[in-house]
């Protein structure tokens, strides 16, 4: 087995498409037996290259959005912080609020509710900085809160309108 240094493995890990690993999940990007992972995912989380966010799991980001939509799949963010993120509102929420097809749970600051499969639709990969999120259409976020007829529309510069 060739041995690598925890910054190549992290290099490795940030070359996928994800930010937040299950020891299973890292297995598979590293090419290592997951009793090994563990020992080098404690490591990065010594050295301050990963954050451990539960037992099992770990971040290459400290985004609470990026963390939500990877932590739990599928989901996508919804209701009040989907409004946040396309700066509909201004205030912060002080929980991440998701859409998921699992049980409804809340684990660290993310809210996940349950809906059936069917109704899962609505939503799109979106870039926050370097990272994706993937976001519910902000109408499906609205008319969780009694706003029906609220549209918003974004075009590729990025500047919405409502109508």
């Amino acid at each position: 087995m060739d041995r690598k240094s925890v910054y190549q493995l992290r290099d490795i890990a940030l070359n996928t498409s994800r930010l937040v690993f299950n020891y299973n999940q890292l297995s598979r990007a590293l090419g290592y037996e997951r009793s090994l992972v563990k020992v080098y995912a404690s490591r990065l989380v010594k050295r301050g290259l990963a954050s451990k966010i539960a037992d099992g799991i770990i971040s290459f980001t400290d985004d609470r959005f990026i963390i939500a939509t990877q932590l739990v799949e599928p989901s996508y963010i919804s209701m009040t912080s989907a409004l946040y993120l396309q700066e509909l509102i201004l205030q912060a929420p002080s929980y991440v609020e998701c859409i998921t097809t699992h049980g409804t749970k809340r684990i660290l600051e993310i809210e996940y509710h349950k809906i059936h499969p069917k109704l899962f639709f609505g939503y799109e990969r979106k870039e926050r900085g370097a990272e994706l999120h993937i976001l519910g259409h902000t109408r499906e976020g609205s008319t969780g809160y009694g706003l029906p007829g609220i549209t918003v529309s974004i075009d590729s510069a990025g500047s919405s309108s409502e109508t």
